[in-house]
């Protein structure tokens, strides 16, 4: 997708064309790799919240009520702000500490240089974050997008004439759900982890599809 959008700007713009090279995506790469021998024998269902920085992400909008009602129904939840929130917000985050510290199902995460959380997680709740593509085909687990206002740094983006493949991706590898639906969050992730095989297999179709190079 990010050669289809090159080549339609030069067409636009009138640009010199650029060589471009399939190259492939080595995180990604590395992910699927540890997810392969990563021992899965915990008995409690782990969801990670891992959503993207900027005005109306999920930890600055529906992040608190949606943990509890996750911890209340037994999960283990991993909250892992981006490096911009812990940053640029840190006093949220700080909140968010304090709230839940007491509860041993609860973990913050403030790094993001492991892998280990994805690994563990039988389900990725974020927003618009890219670690939904990496959750989703590292591990071939799938995604819960809560629908919040997009983050839009590129105003001009709709100049392509084309949907952005993050958005376009969304429901095959996972749900969308807005906000009136955080009540059920719980309910609906156990569904989704229920169906973890009939996702599975759309989401390594759409790997071979979209992603140059796999393994």
């Amino acid at each position: 997708y990010h050669i289809q959008e090159i080549k339609i700007r030069e067409k636009q713009n009138n640009l010199k064309q650029k060589k471009l090279i399939p190259g492939g995506y080595y995180r990604l790469e590395r992910i699927y790799q540890a997810a392969q021998n990563y021992p899965r024998i915990t008995v409690k269902k782990t969801i990670l919240i891992a959503p993207s920085w900027g005005q109306n992400n999920i930890f600055e909008t529906c992040g608190k009520q949606l943990i509890q009602k996750l911890l209340n129904k037994g999960f283990a939840v991993i909250a892992r702000p981006h490096p911009e929130i812990t940053k640029r917000n840190p006093l949220l985050m700080k909140e968010y500490e304090l709230q839940f510290k007491s509860n041993h199902n609860f973990t913050l995460e403030t790094s993001v240089k492991k892998d280990t959380s994805i690994l563990k997680a039988d389900l990725l709740i974020t927003d618009f974050s890219g670690i939904a593509l990496e959750y989703a085909f590292g591990t071939e687990r799938p995604v819960i997008f809560v629908d919040l206002p997009h983050k839009i740094k590129n105003p001009n983006h709709k100049e392509l004439g084309i949907e952005p493949f993050e958005l376009s991706v969304r429901s095959d590898i996972g749900i969308i759900v807005n906000t009136n639906q955080i009540n059920n969050i719980d309910e609906i992730s156990l569904k989704l982890i229920e169906k973890q095989n009939e996702y599975k297999n759309k989401i390594i179709s759409l790997r071979k599809k979209h992603i140059y190079n796999f393994g």
